[in-house]
């Protein structure tokens, strides 16, 4: 099994289709998510733009400054 990290784009596209039951099975190992990902989840979901689901169990990551840079 292989840890994961995934994106806005992924949560948010499984949010739609109310499949966060199915990111758990697409990938087996353990999920993580930048911190900034949770808040632009929230953000859109305060909009209503995009579908409040329950993604806490996904472990948050916390970039480090240079790490951030890197992941844009």
């Amino acid at each position: 099994m292989m840890d994961v990290v995934v994106n806005n784009t992924v949560l948010s596209n499984f949010a739609f289709v109310n499949g966060e039951n199915l990111v758990s099975k697409i990938f087996e190992g353990k999920l993580f998510a930048p911190e900034e990902v949770f808040r632009e989840l929230k953000i859109g979901e305060e909009r209503r733009v995009v579908p409040k689901r329950d993604w806490s169990w996904i472990q948050a990551l916390k970039l480090e400054t240079g790490q951030e840079q890197e992941a844009r």
